[in-house]
Order: C-alpha cells, then structure tokens, then sequence
C-alpha cells in the first residue's frame, strides 16, 4: 500500500510465491489482532515509521478488492479511527513546552526510556537504539560498532523527564 506499490510487479507471482492480497490480508489481521490502546499508542508513536494514510489506503484496498469481510472492514475503520484519535491526542501535546534535552538528537521526538550510547556518550531513546540496531547496529555519531554492552540507561535524565511529565501533567 506503500507510494510505490503500483510500479511493483512480478512476471511469475506464483514462482515467487508472491500474493500480494493474501500478504495485505495477513498484514490486516495482525493489526486487528493487536488492537489494545497500548499497542495502538506505540504504533502511532513510532515517527519514523507510522503514516496514517497507508492505513487509509489499505482500507481503501481492502475494500475495493474484497480482501476482508465486512466484519473485519468494520474493525479495520474502528481501528484507523483510534488511531487518528490517537495521533491527534499526540500531535495536540504542546511539544514546545519539553526541554531540548530531553528530545531524542534523532528523531527530535521526547525520550521516554533515554539511554547512552557509550561509544559517543550521547543520549537517545531507547526505540531510536531498536531501530538502529535493526539496521547497520552503528553508533550514527561516531560509526563504532554498537551492541547491548554499549549501552546504559540514564537514569538521570529518565528521572528529570518523568518529574517533568508529572509536574505538567502531560
């Protein structure tokens, strides 16, 4: 559903095994499967990855080539729904009332669960080192090889952060 899926395209599908529908449809269920508030959260939080309008257009494939029963369309609308509400609730958050320091050098995005990487000594989040980890595992700031050892939680900065968030009530 990606902006380029119109130009994918296989001679032989079937030797590939490649079933783009069957794929959309497993790929849907797993969403609707994981609805929770908390998944749904995380899903919209995640920056560098979430975009509502794939979702949008999922529905909209969805739909159009019959992939999903009207039961599941039905779910998939409520669960795009909570995510807008969602994305909205996130977006609504003065995001200029939080300390530089405490935004990830990144993603810009506030840390919640802020780390050090060792081999740099500066501090991002906890997800930006996931991500970085799922690809090249290299400290974007100096290109030292990074792994779990390399790491440690500031605990400082987690504790300012937290104090912050109570005292806005954010």
């Amino acid at each position: 559903v990606g902006p380029r899926c119109h130009s994918l395209s296989l001679k032989n599908m079937q030797e590939y095994q490649f079933e783009p529908k069957s794929l959309l449809r497993s790929i849907m269920y797993i969403y609707l499967d994981m609805k929770c508030n908390k998944f749904i959260e995380a899903t919209v939080q995640e920056q560098l990855y979430f975009n509502i309008n794939l979702f949008k257009r999922a529905f909209k494939i969805c739909t159009e080539k019959h992939i999903l029963n009207e039961n599941k369309l039905d779910d998939l609308k409520e669960f795009i729904a909570n995510l807008e509400q969602t994305l909205t609730e996130i977006t609504s958050t003065p995001q200029e009332t939080v300390p530089d320091n405490f935004l990830d050098p990144l993603t810009c995005v506030p840390m919640k669960d802020p780390i050090k990487l060792l081999t740099s000594n500066v501090t991002i989040d906890r997800s930006t080192f996931e991500v970085i980890m799922l690809g090249d595992g290299v400290d974007p700031f100096n290109r030292s090889p990074l792994d779990e050892t390399k790491i440690e939680d500031d605990k400082e900065l987690k504790e300012e952060i937290e104090n912050f968030y109570k005292s806005k009530k954010i």
